[in-house]
């Protein structure tokens, strides 16, 4: 029997879920490949709400922090996002966006291994390793498979959206725009953005024009997109955004 995720934003207009999809397949992480170190379950680590820390199994060189909303079923597959943060500070922006993911009923997975401003290695390390690592400790809807990130990360979530576009329904990317300039012109409208896009900046933040200039660019390819912006300096923006981030790519 097909299941789908149950409507747990009753105000919120009426949508189809589609199915869980296969397994997410790693292949589209190229050079990552990492092998697997057998069948020790990961759940004993793993319970409701926060967990502040937990070693990968697929490669325990790197480990995350996870939030399990208390409407988690194995028996429904949930969406759930990735959280990268450029200096591996996982539970800053987690401890920020549990508020909505516990309304909302998404599970979050972040890494303690992401980096900005240096190789991308450890950050494919990492996002590897939380992918297989999610399909093991839950039942994940495939669909709706999300990247957040800020500053740098918020650039490299565009890579691996664009990279697993099969399964990404969206990112939240905040304090940047895309991965380099020229990005969104050496795109066709509509061929590689499937996914919506939830940004914003800090009204204080140096790459405030930056992100507005995206904003506009993303009207102009009619992208499915929202450029959020709040009071301060560069840096993660306060629970309330994430709270419509989430309620808006829900």
């Amino acid at each position: 029997m097909t299941r789908t995720l149950p409507n747990l934003a009753p105000s919120s207009p009426a949508r189809t879920r589609r199915p869980a999809g296969p397994r997410i397949a790693l292949g589209l992480l190229a050079g990552c490949a990492l092998p697997a170190l057998g069948p020790v379950p990961l759940s004993a680590q793993v319970g409701p709400g926060i967990t502040e820390r937990v070693v990968s199994h697929t490669d325990p060189s790197t480990s995350f922090a996870t939030f399990v909303p208390s409407s988690y079923s194995p028996e429904v597959p949930a969406p759930i996002v990735l959280v990268l943060d450029p200096r591996g500070r996982a539970l800053v922006p987690l401890e920020r966006m549990r508020p909505a993911a516990e309304r909302l009923g998404f599970l979050i997975m972040s890494s303690y291994d992401s980096r900005s401003d240096e190789s991308m290695e450890p950050t494919e390390r990492a996002v590897a390793a939380m992918i297989e690592d999610a399909q093991d400790l839950f039942t994940i809807d495939t669909n709706r498979l999300y990247f957040a990130g800020f500053s740098g990360t918020a650039r490299t979530s565009w890579l691996f959206a664009l990279r697993f576009a099969p399964y990404t329904a969206g990112i939240v990317a905040m304090g940047a725009g895309l991965p380099w300039p020229t990005l969104a012109a050496q795109l066709e409208p509509g061929e590689i953005f499937s996914f919506a896009y939830y940004g914003g900046t800090g009204d204080l933040d140096y790459n405030w024009e930056e992100v507005r200039t995206l904003d506009e660019r993303l009207d102009r390819y009619g992208s499915p997109h929202f450029v959020d912006e709040w009071r301060g300096p560069h840096a993660w923006p306060p629970e309330e955004v994430f709270t419509r981030a989430l309620e808006w790519l829900d």
